[in-house]
Order: C-alpha cells, then structure tokens, then sequence
C-alpha cells in the first residue's frame, strides 16, 4: 500500500540536505528526502508553514482530545475560533470511518468516509490508520481538488480515532517536486523499465496538466518522456531552447554536481522551470536524472492576450493560413504549453495546435473524465457571451479556458486556448472572471443555484463563489445558505475593520484584491462587478472569491 508523506523542515530551505549531494540508491533514500524537502515561498503563499501550522495543529489537538471527553472535543473543534487557522481546522474520524467533527461543517457530522480513497485509489481510512501516533500526509481528491492532509492516530478507551487537518496547494513547483519523488520511488520499488513506462504515459500517474515527467541517462539519451515519447532512443545532449542554452546538458550537470536542483531555459519562448533529480540503477549501477517542469510566466491575462493575437492573426490572414499556422507544433502559435484550436459552431475542430489529429472531426459529444461535455461548453460560452472562461478536467488537472467568438469574412468561429494555473493567486482570479463572465450572461436564480452546488463547476476545494449586493447583502456564500438573505456591510475582521464595504468599492471600481484578517489568518479574495437587473431595478453585484495565506 503506497503513500504519499511530505515533512518539511527549514534548516533545509533554500539549500539541498546532505542526502540531496548524493546519488539516490533506494526507496529509504527517497523517504529521506521527503523528511528534508525544501520548499521555496511561490507568489504570497508560504506552503512551508502550511505544513508546519498543520502538523503543529493536529499534535495540540490531538493532546486536547487525550486530556478531554469526545464531546467536549468535539465541541470545542467545532465552535471555538481557536481551532480554526484560515483554511486549516480540525477532523476527528473513528476507527470504523464515522464522522465525528470537521471543522464547522455539522452537514458531516456521523458521514462514514469508508467508501473514500487517497489519490493513489488505496482506502482512505486505513491509510490514515496506518499513519499511527507518528503522523503522516496523504493526498485525496476533497470538493473536485487535491487535498493534502496530515493526520495522527491516537487512542482512547481502547478506540483509535484520527484526528487530521489538510489543505489545497494549487502549487506547480510543490506539485512537480512530488511527481519527481514519486517517479524516484516506483524506480526503486518497481524497477526502472516499469517506472520508465508509466512516465511515457501520456494519461497517466505522472502526468498533471502541463507538466510531466522524463528520463535522460548521463550522455543526453532519452528513456522516458511524458510529453512526447517518440523521443524514446534519441540523444538531446546538443539540444538548445530559444535562447541558445544547452537545456539537457545544463540538467545533467546539475545531476552530477548536486544531485538534484532547478534548471530554466525557454520552451518555445516561454520561460521553463524544470526540476531534476539524478538516481541509480541498483542492479546495473547505470544513471539515470528524472525531470518535470512548469511554466510560471504565464497566466490568465497571458491567455487572453494570445487568444487576441490569434483572433487577429485569423482576420488579417483568412482562414487556410491562420488555421494551418494555428495548427503547427513551432511557430508563433506554440508557446510553451499555449496552443490555438479553432471550431465552427457545430463542433467541428478547424484547427488544434495541441492536437493536430483533432483537425477535421466533430467533437461536439467529445466529454471529460467528469462527463462534462467540453466542446459543447466551449461553443455555448462563445455564443451566449461573445467571450469568457470555462474550467474543464484534461490530464488530469483543471485546465482554465480562454474563447472568443470571432465574425470573420470566413465565417463564425470560436477561438480559444488554455492553461493550468501554477499558484493559488491565479486560480482564484480566473475562477471569479469565469464566474463574473457567467452571472452576466445567466439569469441570476440560474448563476446564483450553481454556485451554491456543492459538486458543481464552481467548487474547487476551499475556493467557493461569493456574492455580494452593493448595499451589503449576501446573495451567495459558497455553500452556506444560512448567510443568505443577511446584511453584512458592518461585518468588521479580526482586526476591527469594515470588510463588505471595501468588496463594494473594490468590486464596483472594477475589480482587484482585498486582503483582511479573518480566522486567525489573512485571506486574499478577488472581486469583480457585474451589472444585472433585480426586482425591477438595475444592481450591482459583487462577485468574488479567496484563499488564506
């Protein structure tokens, strides 16, 4: 039964731990690096002391819980502020999977979580279990996102009872890291053939949105390459990025002279972050680094931008030639990751430069692992709103959507490209453009019931819609209706200022963030006005969403 543990200690931050100057050699020689994973700060959200809150967290309350009945606990958890940490609260399961407290929810209160598994498809609850009174994280899917939580067992009149908290990353260099770790362990574990054969997986374990794995021996000869396997057998030690610089020679001395570390080059004009780690085959003593990457330039407003580009690039050019460049793996329409694809509005696929055997086929009942049909959305977004966002699951990982509708002497097209956002900060921001973008063109009974949806599009772990009127009232909470219908616009933060007001104002001047003091931590939301009618009168309606830091 694998798992998935994660400690982090700071006397490594910034620099690599002993372990890391040496070869990797066995599966314990990977447990030891994870006790000592650096981490660096990405944006404004310091993952490292996530952890460390998290396990700190979980150890006081798991001493409350031993020095106090199951009740007091319980009720403590759940109603004192004290143990709540922005994002962070906690979860007391028993031994059988029953649901005893999690956080303030009470909708979860006797729940059994039996039937839950951790991301590897292995049973939650027994995973959890094996932990013990050490500790130890484990990732599982929580509210259509990955959670991270960390959990100890502890025992009281003769019962085991888990007591866990956890939060959602939205991190790519987090991300990337662990899928090296992870691909480091199944080498060891599984030998280097099978290992080698899931990362050229273009679907599977080690694949996340944009970014995947690799294997490269010492003298640049590919074995394994999630993004494109064809390169199986070739030799890239000569190979350079856009801006002349050696990317697998650059790797390999990384490997060599610290044993793991962080390249950047350019991918197609974008700037790269690639992570390597060197290993050795223990029965034939070859080397061997592993490697993923992840684009960290690029975001929302750099889709929209190239979209724009694309758009004007298809009117100023006609449609054979936009579409064949459109379509072209290099070029000005490859960037990175960043493709074009282009539909009429009956579905079928004029260009893709993603996926080039695409070209000519109708994919109007083309679906995601979610079941959500991806083209249809895309072409009723195009048309009902002339622009905006959709989220859909490819690879994955949620990919955010750009598409515009584009009246050309060709005809009507939807044109459109996306992304995988690499911090919360760019999660949050197009989430709420998609859903501001949603609320406009919807009646707002129909915008307002899918945002409360607790298994709905506007759902991704702890980031939930929220929607304000300009005087205050609440419309929309995520999930929590008993705030509707109430006034908040005297609602003040810990520390003593007016919150709802300053949404207001910031929504209203058109949107950006607002930064407040709330459940003993600071929390970023994103807001953004949208104009509707209600009850006969036009209004202004806040719509936002956040995250704590």
């Amino acid at each position: 039964m694998k798992k998935i543990f994660l400690i982090l200690s700071l006397s490594h931050f910034f620099c690599y731990s002993e372990i890391e100057q040496k070869v990797i050699k066995s599966s314990n020689d990977v447990k030891k690096l994870e006790a000592t994973f650096p981490l660096r700060e990405v944006l404004d959200v310091d993952l490292s002391q996530k952890v460390r809150q998290a396990e700190k967290f979980v150890s006081d309350a798991v001493n409350f819980f031993n020095s106090n009945s199951i009740i007091k606990s319980c009720n403590v958890f759940l109603n004192n502020d004290n143990w709540k940490i922005g994002d962070l609260f906690i979860s007391v399961i028993d031994e059988n999977g029953n649901c005893l407290c999690h956080g303030d929810d009470r909708s979860l209160i006797w729940k059994n979580f039996q039937e839950y598994k951790n991301i590897d498809g292995d049973p939650l609850i027994q995973d959890m279990l094996t932990l013990g009174d050490t500790g130890g994280w484990i990732v599982y899917l929580w509210d259509n996102a990955y959670r991270w939580a960390y959990s100890k067992v502890t025992t009281k009149n003769k019962k085991k009872y888990i007591i866990s908290t956890g939060f959602f990353p939205e991190n790519k260099e987090f991300t990337v890291r662990q899928l090296v770790l992870s691909a480091a362990n199944d080498f060891y574990v599984l030998g280097a053939q099978p290992t080698f054969i899931e990362i050229d997986n273009t679907v599977g374990k080690f694949i996340k949105g944009d970014i995947y794995l690799g294997a490269v021996d010492m003298e640049g000869n590919i074995f394994a390459h999630g993004d494109n396997p064809a390169l199986v057998g070739q030799n890239r030690y000569d190979i350079k990025d856009s801006a002349g610089r050696y990317i697998y020679r650059e790797m390999i001395k990384v490997a060599k002279e610290r044993g793991a570390g962080w390249v950047e080059y350019d991918r197609n004009g974008v700037p790269k972050r690639s992570y390597v780690r060197r290993i050795e085959d223990p029965k034939t003593k070859k080397t061997y680094l592993i490697f993923g990457g992840y684009y960290p330039t690029v975001t929302a407003d750099t889709v929209i931008e190239f979209v724009r580009k694309a758009v004007s690039h298809l009117k100023t050019n006609g449609m054979d030639v936009a579409f064949k460049d459109f379509s072209n793996k290099v070029g000005d329409f490859a960037k990175g990751s960043l493709t074009i694809f282009v539909y009429d509005l009956e579905g079928k696929n004029l260009a893709n430069g993603a996926y080039p055997s695409f070209v000519g086929q109708n994919l109007l009942s083309k679906k995601d692992p979610e079941g959500k049909f991806v083209t249809k959305m895309i072409i009723e977004e195009a048309q009902k709103f002339e622009k905006g966002w959709i989220t859909f699951t490819e690879k994955n990982d949620y990919q955010n959507v750009y598409v515009e509708l584009v009246d050309a002497p060709d005809g009507k097209f939807v044109v459109g490209s996306g992304f995988y956002p690499s911090s919360k900060q760019q999660f949050v921001k197009a989430f709420v453009e998609s859903a501001a973008v949603y609320l406009r063109g919807s009646p707002y009974e129909e915008a307002f019931r899918d945002f409360t949806k607790t298994k709905g599009d506007f759902v991704r772990g702890d980031v939930r819609v929220f929607v304000y009127d300009e005087d205050g009232n609440c419309f929309v909470n995520g999930s929590r209706y008993s705030m509707i219908w109430d006034n908040f616009i005297k609602a003040k933060d810990q520390d003593g200022n007016t919150i709802i007001d300053t949404i207001v104002a910031t929504g209203k001047s058109g949107g950006a963030w607002v930064s407040y003091k709330t459940r003993n931590a600071t929390r970023r939301v994103y807001v953004k006005g949208v104009e509707k009618e209600f009850d006969g009168k036009p209004k202004t309606f806040i719509v936002g969403s956040g995250y704590f830091l």
